[in-house]
């Protein structure tokens, strides 16, 4: 697993549709924070902060 540092570029990818966050699945933004397994991400197009899982961030598409 790719580890991202704070203001790397990441991709949300929660393909879950039962998962309440699943409405930003595809979405980008920047790395606010890290603690352990989870991650804090500013959304590009939302004002919103989602905290993340290691799992749930990939590289962008841009």
């Amino acid at each position: 697993m790719q580890q991202y540092r704070l203001a790397d570029r990441v991709r949300i990818d929660i393909p879950d549709v039962r998962d309440s966050d699943f409405r930003f699945h595809g979405e980008h933004g920047m790395v606010l924070s890290r603690q352990d397994r989870v991650y804090e991400v500013a959304l590009d197009e939302f004002s919103v902060v989602l905290e993340v899982t290691k799992e749930e961030v990939r590289p962008p598409f841009y």
